[in-house]
């Protein structure tokens, strides 16, 4: 194994972190529980980024999409069907 594999595996795992973290933040009841998550999921997306960097490799291009909520707010979600499950999330912890 190398340094890139090393990378790799990390960059594998913040991303698994991240999609764990969006998943559960519905489940909760508390929106003081649903922010937590919700901020643990971008410090692990952070990670991702600084990994997927180092790789050299590009981000994702659907990877973040501006997207509204049912109410009309704008609500950061990942692209394509999921942006929209991750606007209800973020009408739900605001």
């Amino acid at each position: 194994r190398n340094q890139a594999d090393v990378l790799d595996l990390a960059a594998r795992l913040e991303l698994g972190a991240t999609n764990a973290y969006l998943g559960v933040i519905p489940a909760f009841g508390n929106k003081d529980l649903a922010k937590v998550a919700a901020r643990l999921a971008a410090d692990e997306a952070m990670h991702f980024t600084v990994l997927t960097s180092a790789l050299g490799r590009p981000l994702p291009a659907a990877a973040l999409s501006l997207v509204r909520d049912a109410c009309g707010r704008e609500a950061i979600g990942r692209g394509g069907a999921g942006g929209v499950g991750a606007a209800l999330v973020a009408s739900a912890i605001s």
